[in-house]
């Protein structure tokens, strides 16, 4: 029965293990495309690397050729907060004062959507079936002839994204635009808008994806989390932020913006692209790694090679990890010190594999903190360290009455 015992316990610390992000840093090389502009540019879509947009402040929109940037005249100056396409002659954006902008390769069309707050998203599923979204609750959709709003329920709602690939299955994301800014995931079926998940915890997601409908990934100011439509559960993941994120499949991708960086991932490892320049959005056209691209503030736009591989940096472990006094009946400290400035997580769980604790940040290269566990039940449990420089560590500390 002990050894039964034991090797429960064991598999429930590999899983606790399993569940902290491993993240190395590294260089990769960047591709700079001069856009002849400083606007700033949020949103970025291509039909394949020779068709690329980057679109911004003031209604400019950059069109990667293969070679250089040009800017397609634009008649509207609205700011364009995001575009996406169907085909190379079946490009949208989307922009301020319900603007939604044609993009005809050389030239544009401008039509106001029917109203006149700030639109944040489009998406294009084809010629005659285009979506935007934006603050008050709106949603309107193309039909290859003119614009129609949506019905739905989220008048005080401000919708920043919406993805899917069929008319009958699609996903729109946003955020009460009143406080606790509850976060919202609403599924559409082709009549009925279904809330599949809400988050009034104020995390504000930037962005969503999936590929199965029950694994979704949400990808927050602060923070990269997963949830499980199946179980409700919301998982951290991942203690860095982001603005933009593309994802190649279900295991791999990239953020970007936030307080991440670049940040590509595996399923397993979290790198940080530690030379390439801030950017709000990514895109991979043709969802290929050869030519990812980018594009943020100041007018930058550049394209990154992903296909060569990333080979990470060895973890940084700390030079100190005390925890004392162990045992303890009723609080005890954690005194940490790396030889280098990180970005960690400190956590404590239960040989259940429950965190019993809120999770404690910290960035420098040293961290000290008194934990009160008074009101924990007696018995062992596992102080874990989780940092953006590789690596998981831990100590063990016991809980006495």
């Amino acid at each position: 029965m002990k050894t039964k015992q034991l090797f429960s316990k064991i598999i429930v610390f590999v899983m606790i293990l399993l569940s902290c992000p491993v993240a190395f840093s590294t260089e990769i090389s960047a591709t700079i495309i001069p856009t002849g502009t400083t606007a700033n540019f949020f949103g970025v879509w291509g039909f394949d690397a020779n068709n690329v947009y980057a679109v911004g402040d003031n209604g400019i929109i950059s069109k990667y050729n293969g070679y250089n940037a040009v800017i397609i005249p634009n008649t509207s100056t609205a700011t364009l907060k995001g575009v996406s396409g169907c085909s190379i002659s079946e490009v949208w954006a989307a922009g301020t004062a319900g603007t939604a902008v044609k993009i005809n390769s050389t030239s544009t069309t401008v039509y106001n959507v029917g109203t006149a707050v700030d639109l944040k998203c489009v998406k294009v599923l084809a010629p005659n079936d285009v979506w935007v979204g934006g603050t008050d609750g709106i949603i309107a959709r193309w039909n290859g002839s003119s614009w129609a709003i949506v019905s739905n329920s989220y008048p005080n709602f401000a919708f920043v994204q919406i993805f899917g690939n069929s008319p009958s299955n699609m996903y729109f994301v946003g955020k009460d635009i009143y406080a606790p800014y509850t976060s919202r995931i609403l599924n559409y079926n082709g009549s009925v808008f279904t809330e599949i998940v809400n988050d009034p915890s104020g995390r504000r997601w930037a962005r969503v994806s999936t590929f199965d409908d029950n694994l979704f990934y949400l990808f927050c100011l602060k923070g990269t989390y997963s949830f499980t439509k199946s179980t409700g559960v919301i998982t951290e993941i991942y203690p860095g932020g982001s603005l933009g994120n593309y994802e190649f499949d279900a295991n791999s991708g990239v953020i970007c913006g936030g307080d991440s960086g670049v940040v590509k991932y595996d399923g397993v490892n979290w790198t940080v692209l530690r030379n390439l320049p801030p950017s709000n959005v990514v895109f991979a056209p043709q969802n290929s790694g050869s030519k990812v691209f980018f594009a943020g503030q100041g007018g930058i736009f550049y394209f990154s090679d992903f296909s060569v591989g990333i080979s990470p940096e060895e973890p940084v472990a700390p030079s100190k990890f005390n925890v004392y006094p162990n045992p303890t009946s009723n609080q005890f400290n954690i005194d940490l010190k790396f030889d280098e400035n990180v970005n960690a997580n400190i956590q404590l769980f239960n040989l259940l594999g429950q965190q019993v604790k809120e999770t404690y940040k910290f960035e420098g290269n040293e961290f000290n903190r008194n934990i009160d566990v008074s009101t924990l039940k007696p018995g062992t449990y596992l102080v874990m360290v989780c940092t953006n420089k590789g690596g998981k560590y831990y100590e063990k500390v016991v809980v006495t009455k």
